[in-house]
């Protein structure tokens, strides 16, 4: 883990690495390795009374934010965390860590709104490429790219932005069925008219725990679709039951 942070998190389901790093008392941790920014990252209550101390702590508290749900607050912290150059000793671009890093800060700064940020960050992301392990991190930020294009801007960026996603081979990472979810909500709101109830029913059999955190433009899609097929109120009952649902 420590040789290859990334690709370790990627290949090693999140319940058996926490309990991989669990098995290490922390005094023989570095604090300033990314195995140690990680265990703190998987147990979110012991973090909050030892936060990792180390030159990406800004990133990993961005992190955690994110996944309390304060998006916003959490793009706060990476502002301040790479204009004051803090990730820069931690995440360079050796073993995928500049994809990494360039992906969340992305996908930060979309479920924070922040379109126009976003978009350039999820793009420089897939400038140069990580180890072949490691693929689904261009895929994934061309599918989080397509999602704001359909939402928000360019179909034409959106199905781009699809077929690069399509022409990267696949890994064995635990990650790719979510990727996958993601791409498919972009290609749910790039369907014909006549195939929005087809796209609509596709993207409400989505598990919910493959969608993960892109949950809430998962939500808007639906609604959007619900929007297209003439069923508004159906619509915006969806929202209703769902919006407190995470």
């Amino acid at each position: 883990i420590d040789a290859s942070p990334i690709e370790a998190w990627y290949a090693i389901p999140p319940d058996e690495l926490r309990q991989i790093l669990n098995s290490v008392p922390d005094d023989v941790f570095d604090p300033a390795s990314l195995a140690f920014a990680f265990k703190t990252m998987l147990n979110p209550d012991a973090a909050s009374a030892r936060p990792p101390a180390n030159p990406g702590a800004g990133f990993m508290a961005a992190m955690m934010a994110r996944l309390r749900g304060a998006p916003c607050e959490a793009a706060g912290i990476i502002d301040a965390a790479l204009n004051g150059g803090e990730a820069h000793p931690l995440f360079d671009r050796a073993g995928g860590m500049t994809t990494f890093v360039r992906l969340h800060t992305g996908f930060t700064y979309m479920l924070a709104g922040r379109f126009p940020q976003a978009r350039e960050s999820l793009a420089s992301a897939t400038v140069a490429p990580p180890p072949a392990t490691l693929t689904m991190l261009l895929r994934d930020a061309h599918a989080k790219s397509a999602v704001i294009d359909a939402l928000f801007g360019s179909h034409a960026d959106a199905r781009r932005c699809l077929d690069l996603a399509a022409a990267l081979p696949l890994t064995t990472s635990w990650a790719e069925p979510i990727v996958t979810s993601h791409l498919a909500i972009a290609e749910a709101l790039l369907v014909t008219e006549d195939d929005v109830d087809a796209a609509l029913a596709r993207l409400e059999r989505l598990p919910s725990y493959v969608v993960g955190e892109m949950w809430p433009f998962w939500l808007l899609a639906v609604f959007v679709l619900h929007l297209r097929a003439g069923t508004h109120e159906e619509g915006v009952a969806q929202v209703e039951r769902l919006s407190a649902g995470t």
